[in-house]
């Protein structure tokens, strides 16, 4: 075993559904992605990641963000 002394960053972010805060507010998952990728975590928890409307229908293109981040 070979220690490395690499920090990993992981972030928590609550995506409110794709409103923001404003639970009447515009439907944007592009937002979110563009959170995700402006703190560019190595590991990240979403909370509220689902589309209420759409039950089982992902909200974020997952193969887009990591294609974007790299």
């Amino acid at each position: 075993f070979e220690s490395s002394n690499h920090a990993m960053l992981v972030a928590t972010y609550n995506a409110h559904r794709g409103r923001g805060f404003n639970p009447a507010g515009p439907f944007r998952p592009d937002r979110i992605a563009g959170v995700v990728a402006e703190i560019r975590p190595d590991l990240i928890a979403l909370q509220e990641a689902q589309h209420y409307l759409r039950p089982g229908v992902p909200m974020l293109d997952a193969g887009a963000i990591e294609r974007d981040l790299g």
